[in-house]
């Protein structure tokens, strides 16, 4: 009957960045992404961390606080995947005699890379550097016909300002993408690609 063999690459999604001036506005987190099947266990690319909310003030100072960078993402062919989102850009307060926020810190992207912390912090337990995705990439050697259940990641929310500017950006989604190397079934072969960017299936 012969079997069907697959290379995967499964990525995470990135996290949210955080909130300027907002201590508890925190990114949302990323959520995994994975796929699965009865035929073995799951395989599973971690999320990145939201990023942290920063309540720190400069007094008596007009300016604007660049959000933290978000960690960096996973790229497949030209396409960049579970990118982290930027912290949100601190700007100067309306009600505070002249102070302006700090910028928010950045959320956690696929590549393993942690949201940058931005200066003047006064942030949560994370000290403003929010956890790391991943990804993960091998093969599998199925009986034809195998179902594979394919869940994708949602970037965590960029959170909001404390006073109005540019709230933190959304993390970049997670991604799935599958190719036969061989015995291919019902799956075409020569390099074609599967790539998921919503949770779906497949049958092998």
């Amino acid at each position: 009957m012969g079997v069907v063999t697959i290379t995967y690459i499964v990525i995470g999604a990135g996290g949210g960045g955080g909130g300027a001036g907002r201590k508890t506005g925190n990114g949302g987190d990323g959520q995994p992404t994975s796929i699965s099947s009865p035929a073995f266990a799951p395989i599973t690319a971690i999320g990145g961390g939201g990023g942290s909310g920063n309540g720190g003030t400069i007094s008596d100072t007009r300016g604007v606080s660049r959000g933290g960078l978000g960690g960096a993402g996973t790229l497949v062919g030209s396409t960049i995947r579970g990118a982290g989102g930027t912290g949100g850009i601190g700007r100067t307060t309306v009600d505070n005699g002249g102070d302006f926020d700090n910028g928010g810190g950045g959320g956690g992207g696929s590549s393993g890379t942690g949201g940058e912390r931005q200066g003047g912090w006064f942030g949560d337990g994370r000290d403003g550097r929010a956890p790391a995705g991943g990804s993960t990439t091998g093969s599998l050697t199925l009986a034809p016909g195998t179902m594979i259940t394919i869940t994708i990641g949602k970037g965590g929310a960029g959170a909001a300002n404390y006073e109005s500017g540019s709230p933190g950006q959304s993390g970049g989604d997670g991604f799935v993408r599958i190719q036969c190397t061989g015995g291919c079934g019902k799956l075409k072969g020569n390099g074609h690609s599967y790539d998921f960017t919503v949770s779906s299936g497949l049958i092998v």
